[in-house]
């Protein structure tokens, strides 16, 4: 086993440990849903902002993009996306853990419909995108953006909704 799948496979343990131990107020699997959906918010903005100007500097005046440009915002698409459905699967046990404690619970049900609209979309955005580069169709790619846009914009209303 390289050291990667150790390192993935003790934190998955842990967070499996801690779920089963139970709580007090706050589940132990808040602070990694917390700092996962900042980076949700960073590397997504990254991406996106990579994803411009792949598509306004370079497909739209019919030239591929460096091979780092394009490398780079596939990188940071991939860790916004795993990033998350592992903030959304932490949020699902979060929210039933805390479901009994009534205060609150119309907020934490309206982030967790928020954070589950923008997983699917990063998802589905990741899956137009594939499908983009396998047939080189560039309205694919502004389709893959859009819904990538509206799935940032879900994060931010989602993690805006829970601060205030």
């Amino acid at each position: 086993m390289n050291r990667n799948k150790g390192i993935i496979l003790t934190a998955m343990i842990f967070l499996l440990v801690q779920t089963l131990n139970g709580y007090d107020k706050e589940p132990a699997t808040l602070p990694p849903h917390r700092v996962l959906g900042y980076s949700i918010l960073i590397s997504g903005t990254l991406a996106a902002s990579l994803g411009y100007i792949n598509l306004t500097q370079y497909y739209d005046k019919g030239n591929a993009p460096p091979d780092i440009l394009r490398w780079t915002h596939r990188a940071l698409g991939y860790t916004t996306v795993t990033a998350a459905v592992t903030t959304a699967t932490l949020g699902y046990i979060n929210y039933f853990k805390l479901f009994h404690e009534k205060r609150g619970l119309f907020k934490r049900t309206v982030h967790m419909l928020l954070s589950t609209l923008a997983t699917a979309g990063y998802v589905y955005a990741g899956v137009v995108a594939y499908r983009a580069g396998t047939r080189g169709e560039i309205d694919r790619y502004k389709t893959h953006r859009n819904i990538a846009l509206l799935s940032l914009g879900s994060t931010i209303l989602t993690i805006g909704w829970i601060i205030w």
